[in-house]
């Protein structure tokens, strides 16, 4: 009997110590694999909102209240801007296949070439700001909206990215490098502003893209004057602008020069204002 409790003391010392060493082991296990397990889900969390922080959807509600239009003005005054230009150039960084349209709005009362100045000058403001002008494409987009009592709107955008292919694909059908241009009285030259630079460079980019396609460039004028003088001033005109077109990279072989004087007029000759319309320099895509 003796023997058997002595026995049976032993075994329970020895499973007492084999709970313990057991015990203590996996603990030390446990302890090591939580912080795995724990990098591991900081890591994906921190993936999950990297991926949200950039959501292209996310834009057209960044971008409100930032940069404001006047009614019957071209021009874009910026509201604490840093920190949206910030997002938009990182999420370009990380996103080399996608390119912004920057569509400028315009009421139906309004010229929508007001729109594409709008646009235009915001992508000057961002290229200004370091963002790659060839990321960056501008189109007018008509659509309801109320300017405020003092003639600003604070929502007079809406952006889109897309990746390169797609975004080349659908700009080849929807025309929107097209361009009207509009000179100065008794001006044979066109003076670019740089909204018109941004947009030359946006061309660039999409006939590079685009081999088969050409650029027909002529020039118009008011009826004042001979109709032969007014040929050649509009033929001055067109070359002017093909002479920046070149300037600016695009090859001479791509652009057709041509002038239609003042045998297509837009406006009434009789008006000063109508004059003004017909002096102009018009860019088509081909």
């Amino acid at each position: 009997m003796k023997d058997f409790l002595v026995a049976f003391m032993v075994f329970l010392l020895w499973s007492v110590f084999g709970l313990w060493i057991f015990n203590n082991t996996g603990t030390k296990n446990k302890t090591l694999q939580v912080p795995d397990q724990t990098t591991t889900l900081d890591k994906k969390e921190t993936d999950s909102a990297v991926q949200g922080l950039y959501d292209p959807d996310d834009f057209n509600q960044r971008i409100t209240g930032k940069f404001i239009i006047t009614e019957g003005e071209g021009t874009v005054k910026e509201k604490n801007s840093n920190d949206f230009k910030d997002y938009l150039q990182t999420y370009l960084t990380n996103n080399p296949d996608q390119v912004l349209t920057i569509y400028g709005l315009y009421q139906r009362r309004e010229p929508y070439t007001i729109a594409e100045r709008r646009a235009e000058t915001l992508k000057s403001i961002f290229i200004k700001y370091g963002i790659d002008s060839n990321r960056i494409l501008t189109v007018s987009k008509e659509r309801d909206f109320m300017y405020k009592r003092n003639g600003e709107y604070d929502n007079g955008f809406i952006f889109e990215l897309e990746s390169i292919p797609v975004k080349a694909e659908k700009v080849a059908d929807d025309n929107t490098f097209n361009r009207v241009l509009f000179t100065k009285f008794a001006s044979n030259t066109f003076n670019p502003d740089e909204p018109f630079g941004a947009y030359v460079d946006s061309l660039k980019i999409f006939l590079d893209q685009n081999r088969q396609k050409t650029i027909s460039v002529t020039g118009h004028t008011d009826a004042t004057g001979e109709e032969t003088d007014n040929e050649w001033i509009g033929l001055q005109r067109a070359k002017s602008v093909a002479g920046y077109l070149v300037s600016k990279g695009i090859t001479e072989d791509r652009i057709r020069v041509g002038s239609a004087g003042e045998t297509e007029p837009i406006g009434d000759n009789n008006t000063q204002e109508g004059r003004r319309k017909n002096r102009r320099i018009v860019i088509i895509i081909n």
